[in-house]
């Protein structure tokens, strides 16, 4: 998917609220790529293991050929292809939830892991008890808006009535973090300078996750996120007029 461009109305082009949130350091991340290294790093090792006890390897050059073939197996894209890879249970979640509020069919889930559907259907299933419980009424989906004030972009997961006129945003992470209240309240503001007389009165993040599971959270307002958000804008426009980079 070709990534969101967002321009003000004079056509200069502007970050949107995640890139610009990329200048705070997100350690669960951080942590997820240690372990993934480390888990790779046993795993190679004690192949290794193995073919160096391996009695059809009697000279060097035998054993080193072995050696390097195992590393190549062992060989993994980027961190984010891999991390994007193991998302499968919850984007499909995701997928279920935004093709139910489009008005569509269910996902295909032909040649997926049984044990893969079985957990997005649950969360799926939580999602809609969840919208009956809360008499969700969509307002908007996917709403690109611009910040003439601030100068960001950003586009709003959903608009809807949720007993008063908020947010929801959706997630697929392994928990509700910082920096995704942080997006949600920049998004409050795009969405209240389009909306002056309707303003945002409820944010909500909703998350499916991995193993089937389904959190929701709930703020009446996050100013003190906001605040965050012009903080992390600051600093993106300082890098961008130094052409510094963290």
């Amino acid at each position: 998917m070709p990534t969101q461009q967002y321009r003000t109305k004079d056509g200069k082009r502007v970050k949107g609220v995640t890139t610009i949130l990329n200048v705070l350091a997100k350690p669960a991340l951080i942590f997820w790529g240690y372990t993934q290294g480390l888990e790779n790093f046993n795993r190679i090792t004690e192949q290794i293991s193995r073919e160096c006890q391996s009695k059809d390897h009697f000279n060097y050059i035998n054993l080193r050929e072995s050696i390097l073939k195992v590393l190549k197996e062992f060989e993994i894209g980027a961190l984010y292809d891999k991390r994007d890879k193991a998302a499968t249970a919850g984007t499909l979640g995701h997928l279920f939830v935004e093709n139910h509020l489009k008005g569509l069919p269910d996902p295909s889930t032909a040649g997926l892991p049984e044990p893969i559907v079985k957990k997005a259907e649950g969360s799926y299933l939580a999602y809609l008890e969840w919208e009956r419980s809360h008499k969700f009424q969509m307002v908007h989906s996917e709403l690109p808006l611009v910040s003439e004030e601030h100068k960001f972009g950003g586009t709003i997961d959903i608009g809807a009535v949720v007993g008063e006129m908020g947010i929801v945003d959706i997630k697929t992470s392994k928990g509700i973090y910082f920096t995704m209240i942080v997006q949600v309240a920049a998004y409050g503001q795009l969405y209240n300078e389009h909306h002056p007389d309707a303003p945002i009165k409820g944010y909500h993040i909703l998350r499916l996750g991995e193993e089937g599971d389904f959190d929701h959270k709930y703020w009446p307002n996050l100013d003190d996120y906001w605040e965050v958000f012009k903080l992390c804008l600051g600093i993106q426009n300082i890098l961008d007029k130094t052409g510094q980079k963290l």
